[in-house]
């Protein structure tokens, strides 16, 4: 997907008034089309931002006009007992301490369990892998990877959760925008506790927390088909039962609710990428389809990445398990 910078953006309205009299309408139209894209991505990221600043402002106690990653660092600081330079050096190592900590964990592959799975991400020191701080990513990175909370501010879902959330950046946005009841899922103990912690400091009262294991074991009855709306990105190829997990998470849609699903299950090897995932690389629809889900044709404000997708239960989860 290509767009001009922000700071660009002047000059691509001057450039296409510049074809656009030359009659040069051919260059003039993907000029335009540029300016259209960047601006749709400059309202996805400026939503976001102005959804989560003022509760990040009472989650620090930071005056008005402080920067988001000054609030980001500060919050980090304030949850690990640190100070923001601490934690500003540790997320800078994050790529190197997980690159070391998987090969040390994944050294061969098919010695590997989900209880040793779930022991590495339960070992990483706060904040190594925490994703709240994808809010300090550049407009462009922010808008695809919220695209999620774009069809949420349309579809306007009652209740609507977040498989494999992480830190619950996704679902503090939809719990403070409109929908009433959000759910966390994440195979993580130290996200999920972190994300308890800053949804009590932001004051966001709707986001309930649940163990990915408990969730794939015995999925709580309150859960079961509750939720009218689902979120699930570039969590599956970190899986180690996809078969199960996808069972899970659709077992929480209620029947015509609606997934916004993407994995990256080819892109091996890659740090925490199990290589037993990569069969579903192509897959995906099939994958969701053994578990009620069909893919359905969506309209966003700028073209998607190639594997996100939308899905639409069609089935109930008592069907499927029959079939």
């Amino acid at each position: 997907m290509s767009i001009l910078n922000p700071e660009d953006l002047s000059r691509g309205c001057i450039h296409f008034q510049d074809q656009y009299r030359k009659l040069n309408f051919g260059a003039a139209q993907k000029i335009l089309a540029l300016i259209e894209q960047t601006v749709q991505v400059e309202k996805v990221a400026l939503k976001i931002r102005e959804a989560i600043y003022p509760r990040l402002l009472v989650a620090v106690g930071a005056p008005q006009g402080t920067s988001i990653p000054d609030l980001i660092w500060q919050l980090y600081a304030i949850y690990a007992k640190s100070t923001p330079a601490e934690m500003m050096t540790l997320a800078a190592q994050t790529g190197e301490i997980f690159d070391t900590g998987w090969k040390n964990l994944a050294a061969d592959e098919d010695d590997l369990s989900a209880d040793t799975l779930k022991s590495f991400y339960d070992s990483l020191a706060f904040p190594v892998g925490c994703t709240f701080r994808k809010l300090i990513s550049d407009n462009l990175q922010l808008a695809l990877q919220a695209l999620p909370f774009w069809a949420v501010t349309h579809i306007k879902p009652k209740a609507a959760f977040d498989f494999g959330g992480n830190s619950g950046l996704m679902t503090t946005l939809m719990a403070t925008t409109g929908t009433g009841r959000c759910l966390l899922v994440d195979f993580s103990s130290k996200m999920l506790d972190f994300a308890r912690w800053k949804d009590r400091r932001m004051g966001v009262t709707n986001v309930e927390c649940l163990e990915l294991d408990v969730a794939m074991s015995s999925l709580p009855h309150p859960f079961k088909e509750s939720f009218d709306f689902g979120v699930c990105t570039e969590v599956m190829e970190h899986i180690f039962d996809v078969e199960k997990a996808v069972a899970a998470m659709a077992a929480l849609l209620k029947k015509d609710g609606l997934l916004f699903f993407s994995a990256s299950f080819g892109h091996y090897p890659y740090p925490s990428h199990l290589r037993r995932n990569v069969v579903f690389a192509g897959k995906e629809d099939d994958l969701l389809r053994r578990h009620g889900l069909q893919p359905v044709d969506a309209s966003f404000p700028f073209p998607m990445a190639p594997n996100q997708k939308l899905y639409k239960k069609v089935v109930s989860s008592t069907s499927t398990h029959r079939r």
